[in-house]
């Protein structure tokens, strides 16, 4: 008889979720996997396994609830099988169970009252079979025996971890069973067939509006798994109405600085009521203007707007109105749904119009976020013993339950936060303040576990550390860029962590967690090239504390970031002196700062401190990243004053 170690990991992860193009389809994509890994960890613990990760505790009831709300687990399932038990068998079983549940949500579509006569339900069977027989979902598994001797259950759990990455590795890239040549393919996945039946014409009104009271673009067509991703979210049973989205929209997260200036105002109220009256009409109406989401945060206060915001956006009731043009060669019916939605959007205007006037256009602009802790799954290969592994194990699901509410309170919509990994999207205005609060979070949740169970490898590699990617971006950019440019980010901050770490001389008096958390910034304006910076995390977040306070108070003009930038990309090739007192370039940087940084007449001491670091400088890198912290502090200052004044 044999004791094993059992690791076992599903996806796609990836490449499913960085396929969303819309905040839905990141919120349910990474619920359905984070599901389908309960259902395995469920079968293998009703086999007679014990479960490492996740914790046994934390697996009891699906996250499926009405509400959706709280962490996710991830995708890894690592567990002890004891003697007597074969791993081939409970790995088949734990596999199943995963396949039938993403095979059921594709499956139940049919029963959808919205869906009826949108999708060809032979397609969506065959779909559905095909998932159960292996297709979409990959589940890898790995087993290891465990030997004699003190250290025996570790050396598995090393070993596991590398047969499982090999597995990984050498994974079999198959045809989608249910393919067939002349069919429209997925918007999502061009390797799949579309479920949605088309009209024989280009444009059909009629299908038009049935398209949208089910929430799909006219010009969308999506297989099984994207239609699920689409549609689920507004239905946790499979006869109930389109409702509301369980979440805010990027649009309802980056307006709401703005809405919350503007909510008591009488147009905003107006505007809402009727879009209150369209939903109490027809859902065809109110999604062929605006879908109903839930206020970001949390709902103590009430609701503020629980509609899409983009109807307050510039010039986007205009494009309503030539979307909603009539075409009297098409259905009567659907005209006249048409000409009523287009009332409405023409009652909408004057009270939008007011609204600009008052408080000008919203800026629609968002921070996306993605963190992850440094180091953890080493860190999970070092425990000893069962309780140490749980004991990092909780600690970090106890992060995560924290990270969420961190996230609500910024009024922000965290679709993935599992362990040390979080995917986040907040008010622009708040993104530096979450990643700081994170990093501080996570530096006391699970540096400090980490310190007291692993401290030989935390004197090696540094403690346990939150690093994070942020991405301010339009919210008509596209996600799948947006979240490309985020991890991108997030890469480059790993790296400046561990270079940091390698060139710190005194690492002893250094062992802050919060002191070694990276974030890599970057902005990505809709005219003009990205702007990046990188650094320390409370670093980062205290000078743009001092750069947003010049800047609202009027004390530092924003041309200087810009003067900064074309004489660094002129004097690239040249390199500051140790003084910096020597060179063209430097004397014009210099010239530039007095002028620029005494707008009142007054060096204040945060303009001084800023003065005191750029000419402290020693390369042009240093002062094009430090133009753009500016440009950064100055977007960040744009938004938050839309929570206050006039902007």
């Amino acid at each position: 008889m044999t004791t094993y170690v059992l690791a076992m990991a599903i996806g796609p992860v990836g490449a499913f979720i960085s396929a969303g193009r819309r905040s839905r389809d990141l919120w349910y994509g990474s619920r359905l996997l984070s599901e389908a890994t309960r259902c395995a960890a469920t079968s293998l613990q009703a086999s007679g396994a014990t479960l490492q990760v996740p914790l046994a505790s934390y697996i009891g009831e699906p996250f499926w609830g009405d509400s959706r709300r709280g962490p996710v687990i991830s995708n890894k399932i690592l567990a002890i099988i004891p003697e007597g038990l074969v791993p081939t068998d409970l790995a088949r079983s734990a596999e199943l169970a995963a396949r039938s549940f993403v095979a059921f949500e594709v499956e139940r579509l049919q029963e959808h009252r919205r869906l009826r006569g949108l999708i060809c339900t032979a397609d969506l069977a065959a779909q559905a079979t095909a998932i159960q027989q292996g297709d979409f979902l990959e589940v890898y598994g790995a087993w290891a025996p465990i030997g004699e001797g003190a250290d025996a259950q570790s050396m598995a759990f090393e070993r596991v971890a590398a047969l499982l990455a090999a597995r990984k590795t050498a994974r079999v890239f198959t045809a989608p069973t249910a393919f067939r040549p002349g069919v429209p393919k997925s918007s999502l996945d061009a390797g799949r067939d579309s479920v949605l039946i088309d009209a024989p014409n280009e444009r059909n009104r009629r299908l038009d509006l049935r398209r949208a009271a089910a929430g799909i673009r006219p010009d969308e067509r999506l297989d099984g798994i994207g239609l699920a991703r689409r549609m689920a979210v507004f239905a946790p049973t499979a006869n109930a109405e389109l409702g509301k989205l369980p979440f805010p929209s990027l649009a309802r997260v980056a307006l709401e600085p703005w809405l919350q200036r503007a909510s008591k105002d009488p147009a905003l109220l107006a505007v809402r009521t009727i879009l209150e009256d369209l939903a109490m009409t027809s859902r065809e109406l109110l999604f062929l203007v605006s879908s109903p989401v839930r206020d970001p945060g949390p709902n103590e206060r009430g609701e503020t707007f629980p509609y899409d915001p983009e109807v307050f956006m510039e010039g986007r009731l205009t494009a309503l109105e030539r979307e909603l043009r009539a075409d009297v060669s098409e259905p009567a019916i659907a005209d006249a749904i048409v000409v009523k939605a287009r009332c409405a959007v023409a009652d909408m205007k004057k009270h939008v119009a007011s609204l600009h006037t008052k408080f000008s256009a919203p800026i629609p602009y968002y921070a996306l976020i993605e963190a992850d802790g440094d180091g953890i799954g080493h860190l999970l290969k070092q425990a000893k013993t069962d309780a140490e592994r749980g004991r990092l194990v909780q600690a970090l699901y106890d992060f995560a339950k924290v990270a969420w509410a961190t996230v609500e309170e910024h009024r922000g919509c965290a679709f993935y936060v599992g362990g040390d990994e979080l995917c986040a999207y907040v008010p622009a205005d708040a993104a530096v303040a979450v990643v700081k609060q994170l990093s501080q979070t996570f530096a006391d949740v699970v540096g400090t576990v980490a310190q007291e169970l692993f401290p030989a490898e935390v004197e090696q590699a540094g403690p346990a550390t939150l690093t994070a990617g942020v991405v301010i971006a339009h919210v008509h950019d596209d996600l799948r860029a947006v979240r490309g440019w985020t991890h991108k980010a997030l890469e480059r901050a790993k790296f400046a962590r561990r270079a940091a770490w390698a060139a710190a001389a005194d690492k002893e008096s250094q062992r802050d967690g919060a002191a070694w958390g990276f974030v890599a910034l970057e902005e990505a304006p809709r005219g003009g090239s990205n702007r990046r910076c990188c650094g320390a995390i409370h670093e980062i977040a205290a000078r743009n504390t001092e750069l947003t306070r010049l800047l609202d108070a009027d004390h530092m003009s924003l041309s200087l970031a810009h003067d900064f930038l074309v004489l660094a990309d002129e004097m690239a090739p040249a390199v500051l002196s140790e003084s910096g007192s020597t060179g063209v370039g430097m004397s014009l940087a210099r010239a530039l700062l007095p002028q620029k940084l005494t707008r009142n007449n007054k060096l204040i001491e945060p303009a001084a401190k800023v003065q005191d670091r750029i000419l402290a400088m020693k390369s042009w890198d240093e002062i094009r990243e430090h133009a753009a912290e500016m440009l950064l502090a100055a977007r960040i200052s744009r938004v938050s004053a839309q929570r206050r004044e006039k902007v």
